[in-house]
C-alpha cells in the first residue's frame, strides 16, 4: 500500500509519481528515452505513476515504442529548463526524479536534486561532484571509485546487474542460444540516428564477402535520415544478387529479431547489452567518444570484437568469426553470463523502496 495522506477525517491512498527527464533527436539518438521507457514500464507495473519531461523527439519515441500510454510534458528550448522542471515537480507532486540527460549544469542539477529525490543516470561520469539520492551507471565498465561525493553520499548502482533491458529480453534469457557452424544470419544496426551512415558503409563491405550467401537484416533507427539512399544503393548495386537483405524500421519486437541472428554488426550502445543477454556474438564499431569504454570493455572481456571502419580490418575479422563456431560459442557464453536481463527490476525496487521510506 502506498502513502496514506489525511485530509480532515478522510484518508487518501496515493500512488507515487515518478518523473523522467530525457530527450531524443538525430544528434543524440533515442537510447536515453528507450531505457527510460523500460524502467517506466517496470515502475508502472509495480504501482507507480510515471511522467516524462522530454523534447519533441522524445515524445515521438515514447508514442512509438511504449507498450502502454505514458504521460509526457514538453520541455521547450527557449525557456529555462530549471524553471520548467520546478513547475512540473511542484505542479504534479513528483515523488522521485530519474535524470537521463547531459543537458544541464552542475549547479542547476543540484538545485533540482534539492527539490525532489533524484537518480542521475550517467554513462560518461558527467559530474565529478554532485549531490543526489542515487547514481545509476549500468555500464559494464562502471566503477564506484570514479565518483566523488560531496554534501551527500548517493547510493551507487553500478555495473551490469543494473543494465535495463526490455521485457522480451528477459523472456529469452533462460534459454541457451544455438550456435551454427557458420554464421549466415547477420544483423546490422547502428542506433537511433546513424548520422555517419555506418549502415550503408558496412553493407558495401559485406558485398566483398562472397564465400557464401548471407541473410542480412538491417534495423533502421527512428531518426535514421538515409533510408531512400540506402534502398537505392541496395537495388542499384544488386546487393540481393549476392546476399538476401531485409530492412526493418521502428522495430518493436527487437528481441525476437535478435534471437534469430547468428552474428551482429553494431555500434557501441544499449544494443550491445541486448545482444549479450541473448548470446548473439557481435562486431562493434565506435561511433562516438563516449562509446570507447563500452566497446573496449566488451572486447577485452571476450563478449564482442571491436572493429573500425577500415574495410580490410572489418572483412578480416568478419570472415574469421563467421566461420569459427568455437569463437562464437564462447562469446555467446560470456555474454549470457554477464547480462541476466533483470536490471530494471533491481533499479525499480530501489526507487520504490526509497519513495516508501520518504512517505
Amino acid at each position: 500500500m502506498w502513502s496514506k495522506k489525511y485530509k480532515g477525517n478522510c484518508m487518501k491512498v496515493e500512488r507515487p509519481t515518478i518523473l523522467f527527464r530525457c530527450d531524443a533527436s538525430e544528434q543524440i539518438g533515442s537510447g536515453h528515452v528507450m531505457r527510460c521507457i523500460t524502467l517506466a514500464q517496470e515502475l508502472s507495473r509495480k504501482g507507480a505513476s510515471v511522467v516524462f519531461a522530454t523534447n519533441s523527439g522524445g515524445h515521438e519515441v515514447i508514442q512509438r515504442f511504449a507498450i502502454s500510454p505514458m504521460k509526457t510534458v514538453p520541455i521547450h528550448n527557449n525557456y529555462s529548463e530549471v524553471n520548467q522542471l520546478r513547475e512540473i515537480i511542484v505542479g504534479l507532486g513528483i515523488d522521485y526524479l530519474i535524470w537521463d540527460s547531459y543537458r544541464i549544469e552542475l549547479d542547476h542539477f543540484n538545485y533540482i536534486a534539492d527539490l525532489v529525490p533524484t537518480m542521475l543516470v550517467d554513462d560518461i561520469y558527467l559530474f565529478s561532484q554532485f549531490k543526489c539520492d542515487a547514481v545509476l551507471n549500468q555500464n559494464i565498465y562502471a566503477t564506484a571509485d570514479r565518483y566523488s561525493q560531496v554534501n551527500t553520499k548517493p547510493t551507487l548502482l553500478m555495473g551490469t546487474d543494473f543494465s535495463m533491458l526490455r521485457d522480451a529480453f528477459q523472456l529469452y534469457a533462460p534459454y541457451i542460444k544455438s550456435i551454427s557452424d557458420q554464421a549466415e544470419k547477420v544483423l546490422l544496426t547502428f542506433g537511433g540516428a546513424d548520422l555517419e551512415n555506418n549502415t550503408i558503409h558496412f553493407i558495401k563491405e559485406l558485398l566483398k564477402f562472397q564465400k557464401f550467401s548471407l541473410q542480412i537484416s538491417i534495423v533502421l533507427g527512428v531518426h535514421y535520415p538515409y533510408e531512400h539512399q540506402l534502398s537505392h544503393f541496395i537495388n542499384h548495386e544488386k546487393v540481393t544478387d549476392i546476399h538476401s537483405v531485409q530492412m526493418y524500421r521502428n522495430v518493436t519486437n527487437m528481441a525476437d529479431l535478435i534471437w534469430e541472428q547468428d552474428l551482429a554488426v553494431t555500434a557501441g550502445g544499449s544494443t550491445m547489452y541486448e545482444l549479450a543477454c541473448l548470446g548473439v556474438p557481435s562486431l562493434c564499431v565506435i561511433t562516438a567518444d563516449n562509446q570507447r569504454d563500452l566497446v573496449g570493455t566488451f572486447h577485452s572481456k571476450g563478449i564482442s570484437i571491436e572493429i573500425n571502419q577500415d574495410g580490410d580490418d572489418f572483412l578480416n575479422k568478419f570472415s574469421t568469426l563467421v566461420e569459427s563456431s568455437a569463437s562464437r560459442k564462447e562469446m555467446s557464453r560470456i555474454g549470457r553470463h554477464t547480462i541476466d536481463g533483470k536490471g530494471k527490476h533491481r533499479v525499480a525496487e530501489y526507487i520504490l523502496h526509497t519513495v516508501r521510506r520518504a512517505l
